[in-house]
């Protein structure tokens, strides 16, 4: 394949669109083989995380991560913002004056 010299009309464009779609989802997939185990999770990044300890980090990068190892006491609802137990086994008791908890 040469350098091309006429415009290309709309049905060779999509035939080279098709082709370079297929190749960088091919090149995509090589990643997702069984060679890495059963046990092992291979996900693109920006950059390396700084660091997993939320105490020190204030990247997204690591922020990604951290966001699937660690979990929270509380949770919002899966298609709502109400605010439910995760780790913790209730939600607090909040006092009328709003002070103690």
């Amino acid at each position: 394949m040469g350098i091309i010299t006429e415009p290309l009309g709309r049905r060779e464009f999509m035939k080279l669109l098709g082709v370079a779609v297929a190749s960088v989802s091919a090149a995509n997939l090589i990643g997702c083989g069984e060679s890495a185990g059963a046990d092992t999770i291979i996900y693109a990044q920006g950059a390396d995380p700084r660091a997993l300890d939320p105490a020190y980090f204030d990247d997204g990068e690591s922020a990604k991560p951290a966001c699937n190892i660690y979990e929270g006491l509380y949770q919002y609802g899966d298609k709502d913002t109400v605010v439910a137990p995760c780790l913790a086994s209730a939600l607090p008791t909040i006092m009328d004056d709003g002070l103690i908890y």
